[in-house]
């Protein structure tokens, strides 16, 4: 009684399973029918009446008119980050009165701040591309400007080489790495068609950082600072 029993069990098995292998296999055929009849019908379809075809254009030449601006908004953005990012540069320019003010400091140690900068850069540049599946653009570029902002009031007030080594070599750098590879990356999504060009653009603005800096510095410092 028991092998019938599970011999009618095991045929209401297979069964059931054919049953719904059928089943899948209709649903299938008839998905990839759908799919075909509804391509053929939109490919088929005409292109509109003339007047139909003038407003089509028209709405397409205002969409990339606009994007074409939106486009330009955010390669200017770019730069301008990119120009803060490019801060950490102007190490030659403000380490010769952070020199002359502390003068027990060698210039072995003043000349490890950059090398800490350079390191950190490519660490934040490392950390950007590993999270940017988790952690947007945006967010990178956020933190990033936090951590400039620390940075650098860490390295007005220091009174160690410690804290300047927090400060501008640390945090300015890994920030400057963050802002960095976010904003390069995004761009050149934004222009495929020209990503030489605006990696161009954006690192003009990333080496005019120091450039700038040296200048607001020239004018706004008194002599006697040096």
């Amino acid at each position: 009684g028991g092998s019938v029993l599970c011999s009618l069990l095991k045929s209401d098995m297979r069964g059931s399973e054919m049953f719904s292998f059928i089943v899948v296999l209709a649903c299938g055929l008839f998905a990839l029918y759908y799919a075909y009849d509804t391509s053929k019908r939109v490919f088929s379809a005409g292109t509109g009446t003339e007047e139909m075809q003038k407003i089509a254009g028209a709405i397409q030449e205002g969409a990339q008119a606009y994007l074409n601006r939106q486009y330009k908004t955010i390669a200017i953005v770019g730069v301008i980050v990119l120009l803060f990012a490019g801060l950490v540069y102007a190490w030659s320019v403000l380490s010769t009165p952070i020199a002359a003010e502390f003068t027990s400091w060698t210039k072995a140690q003043l000349s490890l701040t950059f090398t800490i900068v350079m390191i950190l850069f490519c660490i934040g540049s490392l950390l950007c591309g590993l999270l940017s599946g988790k952690l947007r653009a945006k967010m990178s570029v956020r933190i990033g400007a936090v951590l400039f902002l620390l940075g650098f009031f860490l390295a007005s007030r220091t009174q160690s080489v410690a804290m300047l080594y927090i400060g501008f070599g640390v945090l300015c750098g890994l920030s400057s790495g963050l802002c960095y590879n976010a904003v390069m990356s995004t761009m050149v999504r934004w222009f495929p068609d020209r990503p030489g060009l605006i990696s161009g653009v954006l690192l003009m603005g990333f080496g005019g950082g120091s450039f700038i800096i040296g200048k607001l510095y020239q004018a706004w410092t008194p002599d006697w600072i040096g």
